[in-house]
């Protein structure tokens, strides 16, 4: 379960970005995982969508569902495509 990794472990993961929906059943272990990858050096970013739910990127009646899909394709241009 990688939010009770040891810092020797965290230090070797790979860079991560933390996204999460502010009213998602996870997100205090979401915040305090984001705060410890951050601390190895290893968070490239900690995103938090605000006044949704876990799931919303799939609904597509909600409207933060566009930016969602906008900063993941950013997100992949910017790390992963580079």
């Amino acid at each position: 379960m990688p939010t009770i990794a040891k810092d020797a472990v965290l230090k070797k993961w790979p860079p991560t970005i933390s996204i999460a929906s502010e009213w998602d059943p996870f997100i205090v272990g979401n915040e305090r995982f984001a705060k410890r990858l951050a601390q190895n050096g290893r968070l490239l970013e900690s995103i938090v969508y605000p006044g949704v739910n876990h799931g919303f990127m799939y609904d597509h009646s909600v409207a933060t569902t566009k930016n969602y899909w906008q900063d993941l394709k950013l997100a992949v241009e910017t790390y992963v495509l580079k």
